[in-house]
């Protein structure tokens, strides 16, 4: 798995075309327990009330210890 801050592209949104927010942090699965707010241990999305979002294909580098993420 892997956790991304900003988006792969924009979206139309009320007020029109909102450009994508660009990525400046990529976490793996480990790095992301241990950098990211948590929610409590067994709860399904546990970082899905950060910034962060989950892209197991986006193929970066972990920017925390630089294995795949």
């Amino acid at each position: 798995m892997t956790y991304f801050n900003g988006t792969l592209h924009g979206w139309n949104g009320p007020n029109g075309y909102e450009r994508g927010q660009p990525c400046t942090r990529v976490l793996c699965d480990d790095c992301a327990e241990l950098e990211l707010p948590l929610k409590p241990k067994g709860t399904i999305g546990r970082h899905w009330d950060t910034d962060f979002k989950w892209a197991p294909w986006y193929g970066a580098i972990c920017h925390r210890c630089g294995k795949d993420a």
